[in-house]
């Protein structure tokens, strides 16, 4: 009788089964890309996701690094359901032995935040080196 209901109630569509309470193939994850590149900062400022949906945060750096000197360059990514987030979920970065000259490489993190929870990047730079914020984008 179970049975009879849910085939009554629903239909499979390439194997998978939809209704109107259940998110279709087409419909369950269709993000759409956000520059925000402009009003994004990796020093650790907070901000929230208040789309009403789960996105997901694609950062690219550019680590500028001096090989002379040597050192450390990271960007940390942390959210939460409280500000500031200390829940760190990804991390990208390099380190160099000292002599050499100037590397630049680039590096992209990627993490996902649910709906009203707070996120931030910091940069974490020891030594003659930088990490820049190349672009930002947001899926969702």
């Amino acid at each position: 009788m179970v049975e009879g209901k849910l085939r009554k109630a629903s239909q499979i569509e390439d194997g998978i089964i939809t209704n109107d309470k259940l998110a279709t193939p087409a419909t369950a994850f269709a993000p759409v890309p956000h520059d925000v590149a402009a009003s994004r900062a990796i020093d650790g400022t907070v901000y929230q996701n208040t789309t009403g949906k789960t996105m997901v945060v694609v950062v690219n750096v550019r680590f500028d690094i001096d090989l002379v000197a040597g050192g450390d360059a990271t960007i940390v990514a942390n959210t939460d359901t409280m500000s500031p987030p200390n829940l760190a979920v990804a991390q990208v970065g390099t380190h160099t032995q000292a002599g050499g000259t100037l590397l630049t490489q680039y590096e992209a993190l990627t993490f996902v935040v649910p709906d009203n929870y707070y996120y931030s990047i910091t940069s974490i730079v020891n030594g003659a080196n930088a990490a820049v914020l190349f672009f930002w984008v947001e899926y969702y």
